[in-house]
Order: C-alpha cells, then sequence, then structure tokens
C-alpha cells in the first residue's frame, strides 16, 4: 500500500568530488577481520585496480551513500566517505577533506560521465571561444583565501596553442592572458610583435619565455602589454649568444589597464639599462 506519492529517489546522494591530482594513493577499499579473540579489526588498502590512469586528476567521483565513522568503525580515525568513479566504475572510499578532492556541482547526473571525452563531459558554453572542459567552479570572495602549497594555473601555452613551439613565429601573435600564466617563444626566425587580449583583470599573470633566437630578429610588445623598455634586434642577438637551452624570461601583471612589465631576467635588463648591472 502506498503512503503517499513519490518525488524521485530523496535517498540518493547527490554530492560530487573531483580530484585535484591523482588520487590513486588516496582511494580505498575497507576490509574487516576478527581474530581468535573475538576481537574486530579494520583495514584500508588501496581499490583494485587504481592506477595513475584510472585515477587522474579531474576525474569526478559520486557519493554513493557509504560512511565510515571513527569509534563506529574500527581503525577509522577520521570520516570516509564512499564514492564510485562512472567511468571505470570502481568503488571505495576517501578522505573527503583531503586536499587531494573538492567539491564539485552536485546537480551534474553521473550518466553524463560516460561519454568517453574524460573531461566530464564537455566544456564549458563560452561563445567568444571553444571553452575550457568542465573541471571545477570559479571562485569569487572578499575573504581570504589560504594555500599551504601553491597557487598556479596548470595549463601552459605558446602562441601556437601547443604547449612548446619549434618551428618560426607569424610576424605577429596574440596571447591569451585569460587561458594561462606561461607563454613560450621558441625559435624566432623574423622580427616578431606580441599582442594579448583578456588583460584588464587585476592581478593577472604572464610570463613570457624566449629562447632560440635567430641571429638579427627582432621582438616588440603591442596592444595590451606594457613593458618597460622596447626591445630591439638586441635582445634576440643576445639570446642567441647564451647557447642552447638558454631561456630569458618577462615578467607582465594586470593592473586593470594592460599588462605591465614588472620584471626581466638580468640579461635583459641590462641591455636598457634597468636593474643591476652585469
Amino acid at each position: 500500500m502506498s503512503l503517499g506519492k513519490s518525488f524521485g529517489n530523496a535517498a540518493t546522494p547527490r554530492r560530487q568530488y573531483i580530484a585535484t591530482e591523482s588520487f590513486v594513493n588516496d582511494f580505498f577499499t575497507y576490509t574487516t577481520s576478527t581474530d581468535a579473540n573475538g576481537l574486530t579489526t579494520g583495514a584500508f588498502t588501496q581499490v583494485s585496480g587504481a592506477t595513475a590512469a584510472t585515477c587522474p586528476q579531474g576525474r569526478v567521483l559520486r557519493d554513493n551513500g557509504k560512511r565510515l565513522y571513527p569509534g563506529a568503525n574500527p581503525n577509522v580515525n577520521y570520516a570516509m566517505v564512499g564514492v564510485f568513479d562512472p567511468q571505470t566504475f570502481l568503488s571505495g572510499f576517501i578522505n573527503p577533506n583531503s586536499p587531494i578532492f573538492a567539491m564539485f556541482n552536485t546537480d551534474k547526473p553521473y550518466f553524463t560521465d560516460n561519454l568517453g571525452d574524460g573531461k566530464n563531459s564537455g566544456f564549458d558554453s563560452n561563445l567568444s571561444s571553444t571553452g575550457l572542459a568542465n573541471e571545477g567552479n570559479a571562485v569569487f570572495t572578499n575573504g581570504n583565501v589560504i594555500a599551504g602549497k601553491q597557487v598556479y594555473s596548470d595549463a601552459r601555452f605558446s602562441t601556437t596553442g601547443a604547449a612548446v613551439a619549434t618551428t618560426g613565429f607569424p610576424t605577429a601573435s596574440t596571447i591569451n592572458v585569460a587561458a594561462g600564466q606561461v607563454f613560450y617563444v621558441v625559435n624566432p626566425a623574423s622580427d616578431l610583435i606580441i599582442n594579448a587580449i583578456n588583460c584588464s583583470t587585476v592581478g593577472t599573470h604572464a610570463y613570457i619565455f624566449l629562447s632560440n633566437a635567430t641571429f638579427g630578429s627582432s621582438i616588440n610588445f603591442g596592444t595590451g602589454l606594457r613593458p618597460t623598455a622596447l626591445i630591439s634586434s638586441g635582445i634576440m642577438n643576445n639570446i642567441s649568444s647564451l647557447g642552447p637551452g638558454r631561456v630569458n624570461t618577462i615578467h607582465f601583471m594586470g593592473d586593470g589597464f594592460g599588462m605591465t612589465e614588472v620584471g626581466r631576467t638580468l640579461n635583459l635588463s641590462s641591455i636598457f639599462g634597468v636593474g643591476p648591472p652585469r
């Protein structure tokens, strides 16, 4: 006999966690055993099938409703949450307060993880670009942001979109400082102008690495970038003389008006009389 209407499965947990790095060493199976004296003990072991490949950074884990509590479960020192991975179907326990995991949007259906893209099913709806992978929520706060480890952008971009370019660049290239912090200019074979977009946010960083220049080529910064001094063929002649594997760096920071230079490597500073002499 029905005692009332059902409005969905209210008992199904909706909480989800996203891994901030590989969680292969933080994903456990819990088992208990009883010794000859009738004492029950518990033990955590690595989930069978868990590897660096099956437990990557960015994976979203779904709460399966299981719980382990100190006192109630032997050899459990802090509350553990049961989760499953909708892509590999592995299940186990995690510490929900571990720095390895962060909360994720609880309205995302678990079955959308199985579309095969490995990036939590697609990209954000950004009309001005291809969008970013759905791997985390933006943060907007007036409070403190305190980190016990590094705060960094995990993306690395060159002006060609590759991790590190190995061929010459066109005469004008544009970097998107909203997409990453590190930009490589590798093997420029001719004069080059670098422009920047999305550079009005205060506190945005851009590190431009320059290496392996052809002797005599020049580089200048255009729209969106404000260096302390113009760069001419001198910088490229200097880079060429350093030898293979040597890199110069110019650091820009957003000040609300654009990206202003805040520092450069010593040999660049010496060329233009900025910073201590060599």
